[in-house]
């Protein structure tokens, strides 16, 4: 084995160290998603774990300088565990996992696909038949009687023959506000992008990799908060115009009008800086 192999074999054992320990994974998102949690917040969320490898796993990502122990002042004291910046970026890490499994694990996500081309809704099909539970309707006034809370997202056409797409994505909304949309179109995004509720715009043609990576970033939001999506359901619809009108984009209202509103998200710095890593690595920024 030559020295280059070496090096790459060493660098990955040390990168994926942490994920060796059964449950430090599940400890570092669930204090994640919580933002900072007690012991008993993490012991209550895992039922499985001993009290010793609970600890010992805090004392670990501690020394690792994955957590930190912070003295709460409060009158009710105690001690709480947050994650620190080497921990943030770690715990992206843990999402990317998370969304792979999404996607590739036993359980496939149901997608109900929204499309009246036949030829349109027979390639979608195709690209993802084999790792999504599929529904797929033609008129978008069967949209409703079609979705529950089960429909993990919905991929939507804009033009339909009995009516739009964003009246379907609407409907869909005031059902289920959680509700995940990718509109996968042929028509240009314009400045009416900024009132559609959707999570995410595709135009067409689009190929295989492409729909279903893009499916997968929008899948990762599942467990969000509300400012967070919004974050993301904004800034794709920035990229939207970016993909669809290249340097021209910069001259459409919606344009300066979903700056602002990404502007006003009320998220820190920090937070914006690890969502960016839920957009797909090669779109414009």
């Amino acid at each position: 084995m030559n020295k280059e192999n070496e090096n790459t074999i060493h660098q990955a054992r040390a990168a994926t160290e942490v994920l060796s320990y059964k449950w430090h994974a599940v400890i570092i998102e669930i204090i994640n998603s919580l933002n900072e949690a007690r012991y008993s917040d993490i012991d209550s969320e895992i039922d499985q774990i001993s009290s010793k490898m609970l600890s010992d796993g805090l004392s670990d990502l501690v020394e690792r300088n994955i957590l930190t122990k912070v003295e709460k002042p409060s009158k009710n004291g105690g001690v709480t565990y947050e994650l620190t910046m080497k921990g943030k970026s770690f715990a992206s890490l843990v999402q990317a996992f998370i969304k792979w499994d999404t996607i590739y694990n036993e359980q496939n996500p149901s997608v109900l696909m929204v499309e009246d081309d036949p030829i349109a809704s027979s390639v979608l099909s195709d690209y993802l038949s084999d790792s999504f539970k599929l529904r797929s309707v033609s008129r978008g006034e069967n949209v409703i009687q079609y979705y529950s809370k089960d429909t993990d997202i919905v991929i939507l056409d804009r033009k339909l023959e009995d009516t739009n797409g964003g009246r379907v994505a609407m409907r869909i909304k005031q059902k289920d506000p959680q509700a995940l949309i990718l509109v996968v179109s042929g028509v240009d995004p314009e400045n009416d992008i900024l009132d559609l509720p959707i999570d995410d715009y595709l135009k067409k043609p689009v190929n295989r990799a492409e729909l279903r990576d893009r499916i997968s970033d929008v899948l990762a939001r599942q467990d969000f908060e509300v400012d967070e999506r919004k974050y993301l359901a904004l800034r794709s619809k920035k990229l939207a115009l970016i993909e669809a009108h290249g340097a021209s984009a910069l001259g459409l209202q919606s344009y300066d009008e979903v700056e602002t509103r990404i502007n006003n998200v009320n998220l820190p710095e920090e937070r914006t800086q690890l969502l960016e890593e839920f957009l797909t690595e090669d779109r414009g920024n």
